[in-house]
């Protein structure tokens, strides 16, 4: 049995799910990460669960 990275099943639907989303959601997520970059690590690593929080919620449409 080959090994594989965890999480590297998951990728291409973050992808398809980051596609989907606006370009807006994109440079609004890319604002609050250079934010943050210059804030606490604290707020850092809680703004990086609710991205991944917000990838992981299906999308209704």
């Amino acid at each position: 049995m080959k090994r594989t990275i965890y999480g590297a099943e998951q990728m291409p639907n973050i992808k398809n799910r980051l596609k989907q989303m606006p370009v807006e959601a994109i440079l609004s997520i890319r604002v609050l990460l250079i934010r943050d970059l210059r804030d606490r690590h604290v707020a850092w690593t809680v703004n990086i669960c609710r991205i991944f929080l917000l990838l992981l919620t299906p999308v209704n449409k």
